[in-house]
């Protein structure tokens, strides 16, 4: 699949149906690596903590997948887990990860689950009860926990003292992603169509985006923009609060910035190269969340059929 060269991101005005280019078949510098298995549902969440690969999702559990060594791989095998917890009674929606050796889960239990890895995964502590499910989970230090939840409210705790600190309002409905632009400065995105910026030193939001539909997917992508999604991908001028371009897309709920390019999931794989995208049909599946392995240069994406599937990309 050859690559299709631009100087620039089209305008959605002039973006021909024929540009896009669909294929079942990986691109040359993509390849697959397993097929993780073990989950029994959807999976909503994937976290790296020390190189290792943790996933959640609807089945309650979590799961801690085996570090593997790259030289005794073999394509396309499926791999059982090192261990599975059965970590909540109700859906996980979030993981994430603080400093080298905590791990964080919530969902729709209405807690927060803090974990400890050392050999295994121990449950350090439990934060709670919340009055709302969460939907994403944010640390923008070695102590502060950004929530966002389905009420449209933004809890800031300080982890270490177990302190609610802060909240934010101002999104009339629940939120999909939240995502961190500055060590004290995020974006918050809803099913009200909105996009809201954040300061941790000021006690509102600093500014809202306009957004035609659910936000369901944010990236940043330097320190003057970034990408949100819906029906639509949009390219926003973080100062301005401006789009910068808009481009068409199948509904995409994850996003990640592999090797300076955009890959975008969903329905499809979308690979944005030269600013042009190239999209990857995937099994009968749907791409709920993704996370690059800087370490071993792999995508993992968690599926709404229960698989974790790793690609590899070689290119520079």
């Amino acid at each position: 699949m050859s690559p299709i060269n631009s100087s620039r991101f089209p305008s959605i005005s002039e973006y021909p149906e024929a540009i896009l280019r669909k294929s079942e078949e990986l691109p040359k510098y993509m390849s697959n690596e397993f097929i993780h298995v073990g989950h029994k549902n959807s999976v909503n969440s994937i976290a790296l903590l020390q190189g290792r690969i943790f996933t959640a999702g609807h089945d309650y559990k979590i799961i801690f997948r085996p570090r593997l060594d790259s030289k005794k791989q073999i394509n396309l095998i499926k791999i059982n887990p090192h261990s599975i917890q059965r970590a909540h009674s109700r859906r996980i929606n979030a993981l994430e990860t603080l400093g080298c050796r905590i791990l964080i889960s919530a969902g729709c239990q209405h807690k927060i689950f803090i974990w400890s890895l050392s050999r295994d995964l121990e449950l350090a502590s439990i934060i709670g009860p919340q009055e709302q499910n969460t939907n994403a989970l944010l640390a923008t230090s070695q102590k502060t926990l950004i929530l966002a939840g389905s009420e449209g409210i933004i809890k800031i705790w300080d982890i270490e003292s177990r302190i609610l600190s802060k909240y934010y309002y101002g999104h009339d409905k629940s939120f999909n992603s939240i995502v961190q632009i500055h060590p004290s400065v995020f974006l918050s995105g809803s099913d009200d169509c909105t996009i809201k910026l954040y300061d941790l030193r000021t006690s509102k939001s600093l500014c809202t985006y306009m957004h035609n539909g659910s936000v369901t997917s944010l990236i940043s992508w330097d320190d003057k923009s970034f990408f949100s999604a819906s029906e639509k991908l949009r390219k926003w001028e973080l100062r301005s609060s401006h789009v910068v371009n808009l481009y068409k897309s199948d509904e995409i709920s994850a996003m990640e910035k592999v090797k300076g390019k955009l890959v975008t999931g969903g329905k499809f794989l979308t690979v944005w190269e030269d600013d042009v995208p190239g999209i990857i049909k995937t099994k009968n599946c749907r791409i709920n969340r993704m996370k690059y392995n800087f370490l071993n240069e792999s995508l993992y994406l968690g599926c709404s059929d229960s698989s974790v599937i790793a690609l590899k990309f070689t290119y520079c």
